[in-house]
């Protein structure tokens, strides 16, 4: 059986220098009210491939993929091959330089792809990338076309692997919330998410993604994502209106052993295209055990649910031992809001002092919504996000989503350059409905 061996590490940042008063009425908005809005602007196609096509959205990309797993996985790679290749070049440029590189191997990337060597794909995800290779062999026949540049040499399937494994290179800074009950206008969660990173990916190549899988025994999911990549993203919704998410969580210890590594974003993926609603969390829980290697912290939102502590749980994970979970819920302290950051999953969090500023830069402007009697709408939790967004050439909030599980829709929007936070991007409207029926 594989076997890997990964060290967890983070260092402390510099903590928060104030907290936030809370929201502000009557803030600001340059953007349409996406509450009410039942229908995404329609998609502007651009190419097919089979049953999928390529198109924007008010400008911004997307790919609704169609037909079985290894087809999608071809039409991927046909309509997206040089952003693909553009994104491997950016990360792996990337960490080649500046200070990521100091103290690191020669070649990050190629020791990345010793890495998940030794994970496990599952079957069918292996068949999408070997479809995502061929598509973009089909579409740049010349091997010339396919050189990746900071590499020196054509893109392969190891190159697509170690994509759906970012994980590994421990860069991920993040912020959620959502909200429900009381705070939001219908009682349905609305969440919030930052998706903080140096600039590891370029979002000249972001996008988002729609499967509808011809499989039936399979859930269409929506995701902002960026081309080639095929796990779990920014913020994925399925089909039962099931939200999900992940933040770093690392612990800093001398290192852990699992027996079958995966990549977390397939694990999310396999989960929110299988599992019923009902049992989403516990299923993913028991993924986790054996398989992921870092410890990560998972927001998951399910709508309806009736369950004691509200909609929305932390599933916090740690690979020791095999795996160690713990469910985090609402405290009682904000009883109709759940706040996650990076490594940060309760407010009795004594590490990272600069993800417990942001934690408590969240709370603080929820409870003060809660005291004010303010609901969260849009703005309100766009304005949350700008509170702890990133805007530092070296650590960006790259891109950002507002989202309504219940409605099955999202906002999304991204840096609109390095050092400017996404949240201060153009944000765009998808809704489930009007991205499905696109034929």
């Amino acid at each position: 059986m594989a076997r890997t061996r990964h060290m967890v590490t983070a260092a402390a940042c510099l903590l928060a220098a104030w907290l936030v008063g809370g929201l502000t009425a009557g803030a600001q908005t340059t953007q349409p009210s996406a509450e009410s809005a039942q229908a995404s602007p329609p998609i502007v196609i651009i190419a097919r491939h089979g049953q999928s096509l390529r198109g924007k959205v008010d400008g911004f990309p997307i790919l609704l993929l169609r037909g079985m797993q290894e087809e999608r996985g071809e039409a991927h790679g046909f309509l997206a091959a040089r952003e693909i290749i553009g994104v491997c070049d950016a990360t792996a440029g990337f960490l080649k330089q500046g200070s990521y590189a100091a103290g690191k191997p020669a070649n990050p990337w190629e020791q990345g792809i010793e890495a998940v060597a030794r994970f496990t794909f599952p079957p069918r995800f292996e068949a999408e990338l070997r479809g995502m290779l061929r598509g973009m062999e089909m579409a740049l026949p010349n091997v010339q076309d396919r050189q990746v540049p900071s590499l020196g040499r054509a893109i392969t399937l190891e190159d697509l692997k170690l994509l759906q494994a970012g994980e590994v290179f421990e860069l991920m800074r993040c912020s959620q919330f959502s909200a429900w009950g009381p705070l939001t206008d219908d009682g349905e969660p609305i969440v919030g998410r930052n998706w903080d990173y140096p600039p590891l990916y370029s979002m000249d190549y972001a996008c988002v993604l729609a499967i509808e899988p011809a499989e039936k025994e399979l859930s269409p999911t929506l995701d902002a994502v960026c081309f080639g990549m095929i796990g779990s993203g920014l913020a994925t919704i399925n089909r039962d209106g099931v939200y999900a998410a992940a933040n770093d969580g690392g612990i800093s210890e001398k290192g852990v052993t699992v027996d079958q590594p995966m990549p977390a974003g397939l694990l999310l993926r396999e989960v929110m295209e299988t599992s019923p609603r009902d049992k989403v969390v516990e299923d993913f829980a028991e993924a986790l055990k054996n398989h992921c290697v870092l410890g990560l912290l998972f927001h998951m939102v399910v709508p309806d649910s009736g369950g004691r502590w509200g909609p929305s749980t932390i599933v916090e994970y740690h690979p020791r031992d095999g795996g160690q979970i713990n469910l985090r819920y609402a405290e009682p302290k904000l009883p109709t809001a759940l706040v996650m950051t990076n490594h940060c999953a309760a407010s009795d969090n004594p590490d990272f002092q600069e993800s417990i500023g942001r934690f408590q830069k969240i709370s603080a402007a929820l409870n003060e919504a809660g005291r004010e009697r303010h609901k969260v709408d849009f703005d309100a939790a766009r304005d949350v996000m700008r509170l702890v967004a990133k805007a530092a050439p070296h650590n960006t909030t790259l891109y950002t989503a507002v989202a309504w599980p219940a409605q099955r829709k999202m906002m999304v929007a991204v840096a609109p350059r390095v050092g400017v936070s996404a949240t201060e991007g153009h944000y765009v409207l998808f809704a489930w409905d009007s991205i499905f029926a696109t034929e």
